[in-house]
């Protein structure tokens, strides 16, 4: 049988799209069909190239500086460092979960510099998305318009928030939150 890989990611921003944004930093926990944690990438900060832009709201939220984003490692350095990292760890057919994932693999396809078939060497279409998760959780409770943010499902769980919109508290915090909202889903399944 082939094992299995997933990855649980975050990645923090300049802004929202992919295509006029840059990445400033990422981490991934790549887990096997069990969810158990085989190895952790943090790529560190990544300094932006000339063609991206800067949303001011982005890095007040991420605490980002301009001067933290100058010194950070080239985007090419980091992708060199990261596929070492997937070729050491025999990732292949990676299954992607994330809090609104496709925002994160947007970002993570960009990382590869859009190259399709570098990108589908470790990782597959296929994605699992937390927040997704957390919608249908409120649509079978009848709440469909509750706040399904990160924060709003740690508060929800009793997950600390300590350290939002930082990319690896970002993972811990998400993989609890998965947890717990698979828990529920499954207990309201079975109690059904």
């Amino acid at each position: 049988m082939t094992q299995q890989f997933y990855g649980y990611c975050d990645f923090e921003t300049t802004g929202l799209r992919p295509s006029a944004h840059a990445p400033l930093e990422f981490t991934i926990r790549i887990m096997d069909q069990t969810l158990a944690t085989i190895a952790e990438y943090s790529s560190g900060d990544i300094a932006i190239e000339a063609a991206d832009t800067i949303t001011p709201k982005a890095l007040e939220c991420n605490k980002f500086t301009l001067d933290r984003i100058a010194k950070g490692r080239s985007r090419h350095f980091v992708l060199a460092e990261f596929i070492d990292f997937l070729r050491t760890h025999k990732v292949v057919n990676c299954i992607m979960i994330g809090h609104n994932v496709s925002f994160d693999y947007g970002f993570m396809e960009k990382m590869f510099g859009y190259n399709e078939a570098l990108f589908q060497a470790y990782f597959t279409h296929r994605k699992i998305d937390v927040q997704g998760l957390c919608l249908v959780r409120n649509i079978l409770q009848g709440t469909p318009l509750a706040s399904t943010s990160l924060v709003s499902e740690c508060k929800r769980y009793n997950i600390s928030n300590a350290g939002a919109h930082t990319s690896a508290a970002d993972v811990d915090r998400g993989m609890q939150v998965y947890h717990a909202v698979m828990n529920e889903l499954f207990l309201a399944k079975v109690n059904s």
